[in-house]
């Protein structure tokens, strides 16, 4: 299935729009309608990627978002205190193996800071289209080429933050009396977690604005946009 027929075929955003607590503008409503439209495959890919440029800033202007919490603390000190070991002139010398080392202490130091189970980070190669995953065993799994490719490093850390919030997300829903989590959003989270939307099966766009993955992508976002410099 290709792009266009993946969002033809679920990403409709006036449902969305309909049943849901996000409410799109005119602007984003008027191009799906032209995506809807459309024929022209190269017209068409245009509009997906424009469109989903409005559909995740409308999600950031609806959503209440916790802009600072103690997780987001904790994780800016610790990129903070790493900060020399992630600037550029240093970065780029590591081997692949000091990459890993430096990118394995920040997770077990996000893991101690914030009081949940990160063992650590391990990495794969394939598949080649998955960037990062938390599957509950304690460790990050990022993607090799961010060991083999120095110019990824800001990618690193946002996948690496992403998938630590994952895991906080998880130590909420199982512990919620030991996190300052209100409860709504526990529900929200304990939800979505049964009732996946897995991006192959339902389409990028509604993978995105479940609960659990726009939560992650903004946390990961606000962090590293008040790290220091």
């Amino acid at each position: 299935m290709n792009k266009l027929e993946e969002v033809n075929k679920v990403a409709d955003v006036r449902e969305l729009n309909r049943n849901t607590d996000i409410k799109f503008s005119k602007d984003v409503l008027d191009k799906f309608d032209k995506l809807m439209d459309s024929t022209a495959q190269k017209s068409s890919e245009s509009i997906i990627s424009s469109l989903f440029n409005d559909v995740t800033n409308d999600i950031k202007r609806n959503i209440d978002v916790n802009e600072c919490g103690a997780m987001e603390r904790n994780c800016i000190s610790a990129i903070n205190d790493m900060s020399e070991k992630f600037e550029d002139k240093n970065w780029e010398t590591y081997s692949p193996e000091e990459r890993a080392e430096v990118l394995d202490l920040l997770a077990k130091r996000i893991g101690k800071d914030c009081k949940i189970n990160i063992k650590g980070v391990q990495f794969f190669k394939i598949p080649p289209n998955l960037r990062g995953m938390e599957v509950g065993n304690g460790y990050l799994y990022l993607h090799n080429d961010y060991l083999e490719q120095p110019e990824l490093k800001d990618e690193a850390l946002n996948t690496l933050l992403h998938e630590a919030r994952h895991t906080f997300q998880k130590a909420v829903v199982n512990n919620p009396e030991q996190y300052d989590v209100d409860v709504e959003t526990v529900k929200r989270w304990k939800n979505n977690f049964k009732h996946y939307l897995d991006p192959e099966k339902f389409g990028y766009i509604r993978y995105y604005i479940q609960p659990v993955e726009l939560d992650a992508n903004m946390f990961a976002e606000y962090v590293l946009n008040h790290k220091e410099s």
